[in-house]
């Protein structure tokens, strides 16, 4: 409605009236303690670390209570979960982290977990989820409108706002304890 100067959004439909600068492939991660692993999978536990470190699929780890955020992004890990035949056993529907407690396995972003790395626990597994053997990702954009001028300020800031996502970009996630 001509309020906004620009947005950062998940990228949906293109508007013809607006620029769409693509920020980045928002990585999605689970995110399980090594403790909560040998719990429910016992011996199978590093076998299943060592499979899953280049890309989790996420049936591979029914076993495990979850939390699962009801978002757009809970949606699709729920229908992962469905096209593989397996109900998650949802420990808690909640925007809350409780992986980082060793409680329940969770799912993040790259840009969720890397502004949370002073955060992360030493014990927890960090694995990229994959889906059909490609990497789960949300693409996140940048738009505004075509027709609106953009003050110096308002380029700077933009520029300051690439840089930081294309920083993000390259920060590495993934790990095994």
């Amino acid at each position: 409605d001509d309020k906004l100067d620009f947005a950062i959004v998940l990228s949906g439909n293109p508007n013809v009236k607006l620029v769409n600068h693509h920020l980045l492939n928002d990585q999605v991660y689970l995110c399980v303690s090594d403790s909560l692993l040998k719990l429910y999978y016992d011996n199978q536990a590093e076998e299943l670390k060592e499979k899953s470190f280049p890309g989790a699929d996420v049936t591979d780890f029914s076993r495990l209570p979850f939390c699962i955020h009801e978002n757009r992004l809970g949606h699709t890990l729920r229908e992962c979960f469905e096209e593989g035949g397996v109900i998650p056993k949802t420990y808690i529907n909640s925007a809350a982290t409780l992986a980082f407690q060793g409680l329940a396995a969770s799912f993040a972003t790259q840009m969720s977990l890397a502004n949370r790395l002073t955060e992360i626990p030493k014990d927890i597994n960090i694995f990229p989820v994959h889906h059909h053997g490609v990497p789960l990702s949300q693409s996140l954009a940048l738009i505004r409108r075509k027709d609106r001028y953009l003050s110096h300020y308002s380029k700077f800031f933009l520029e300051l706002l690439f840089h930081y996502f294309d920083e993000l970009e390259h920060i590495h996630l993934s790990r095994k304890v």
